[in-house]
Parts: C-alpha cells; structure tokens; sequence
C-alpha cells in the first residue's frame, strides 16, 4: 500500500485500553498523501470503537501534482472525534519559533488542553503570537511559491535516487523527505566493512560520503533512511553526487 496505514491495520492493532490513533498525513517520513477513500475506511473504524483521531497535519500546504489535502476533520461522522493538530513551522517556515494550533469540535477536549497549557507553558511570547497572526492574515503568495520550489526539488531528488544501485523509494506525494529503503545493500561491503543496517549506512554517509541523513528505525522501518530536501537545490546535488559515489563504492 506504498507505507499507507490501513483501516485493516488500524482495527488489529485497537485493545480495549486503546484511546486514540495518530495520523500524519501528509507523511513525514514517506511523504504520502491520505485519500478520502482511505480516510473514510479509517473512519468507519473510529466510529465502530469510539476512539479518537489526532490527526497531524503540519505539511497540509506541501503536495504536490496537484493534489488537495484531506483532513479526516471533514468527515461529518466522526467530526467529534477528530482533533487536528497543526502548525506554522512548515507552511510559514518558523519552525524555531514554536508555534502551532488544535482543532477539535468537542470543546470540552479543547478546556482540558488548556488546563494542561496553562501549567505546562503558560503562554507564547508575545511577539511570536504577533507573527503568527501576520502569517495566516497576511498574503499568501510565499506559500505556494515555497510548495513549487518544493516540488522542484522533489523531482530531481527522486529522479537521481531512482537510478542508483541498490537502493528503492517512492515518490512522495507531500512533505519534504524521501524515504529510502537500503536492504539491498545488505551482506555487501563498503571500504571492506560488512554492511548489516540502515543506521550502520547512515553512520557511513555522515563520516565518509559527509551527508546528513535520519536512519528510521524510530520510525518502525529499521531498513529505510530520510533524505530531507529541505535546502537549496544546490545542497541537494551535491549530496546526490556524494550518494551515488558512495554507492559506487560499495563491492
């Protein structure tokens, strides 16, 4: 299912200590897209166990080929369900400045989560809240300019990992990573060292080949490494070109 969670999946994994399930779509890592096909599956097995749906949505404004975000928040029978969790790091670029926003139709969720906030945190500074509000009132142009620029990047990203040995990814859909499976480096060898794991691979690159990467075994998928293409189109050749040498050199 190209990394998609499935309902199928959902409802195995659901116990009766089960409160919620977490979402991120668009992905990070994979960078896939939720569907109101798929998001309607899910639903059904929402409503089925009555549980709530924390639904991550920081790269809403980031996919690309045209495709339209789906928040499982529009499914009018699990509405009540549903609590969206979003933010400005990544739509406004101010991931430094950590501020985000829920939403939920249950308002009696929302008063708890204040109740925590307000012994947690207390509040943002005010200057951050200030640029948060010239953010989503503002225009809104950077946005989209940002996403074809992302998109852009995506494409050239894909197309060279594409072609080299060993390794497999899929295109993403949104976000700004690439997931890429290195098994098939597995039991091969690279300067004479054995390779046995991502997280080995993702060692390797960062001393030998001098690529920042994230080895995913935190993620559950101990094969696979997140290239993030984040930075200018320039960084990301280099790192290319650096990666396909690597490669190259593995025997």
């Amino acid at each position: 299912n190209e990394y998609r969670i499935q309902a199928a999946d959902i409802e195995k994994a659901i116990t009766p200590k089960t409160k919620a399930v977490v979402l991120c779509y668009p992905s990070n890592p994979i960078g896939a897209v939720l569907s109101p096909e798929d998001g309607a599956k899910i639903a059904e097995i929402v409503a089925k166990h009555d549980i709530l749906v924390i639904s991550d949505e920081v790269y809403e404004k980031i996919i690309f080929d045209g495709r339209k975000h789906f928040s499982m928040g529009q499914i009018p029978e699990i509405r009540n369900n549903v609590l969206v969790v979003n933010s400005l790091s990544k739509t406004y670029a101010m991931t430094g400045w950590r501020i985000g926003y829920t939403v939920c139709a249950d308002t009696e969720i929302i008063a708890h989560m204040c109740t925590m906030q307000q012994a947690v945190a207390s509040c943002l500074p005010t200057f951050v809240m200030a640029a948060g509000t010239a953010t989503l009132r503002g225009p809104q142009d950077c946005v989209e300019d940002m996403r074809r620029e992302f998109e852009k990047r995506r494409d050239y990203i894909y197309d060279r990992v594409a072609k080299m040995p060993y390794v497999k990814t899929l295109k993403p859909e949104g976000a700004f990573y690439l997931f890429v499976d290195f098994s098939g480096t597995y039991g091969k060898t690279y300067k004479g060292e054995k390779l046995e794991s991502a997280a080995q691979i993702g060692a390797l690159l960062l001393d030998e080949a001098l690529i920042a990467v994230v080895p995913c075994a935190d993620f559950g998928m101990p094969d696979h490494i997140r290239f993030s293409y984040a930075t200018s189109l320039e960084n990301i050749k280099t790192g290319m070109d650096r990666l396909e040498k690597f490669l190259e050199e593995i025997k």
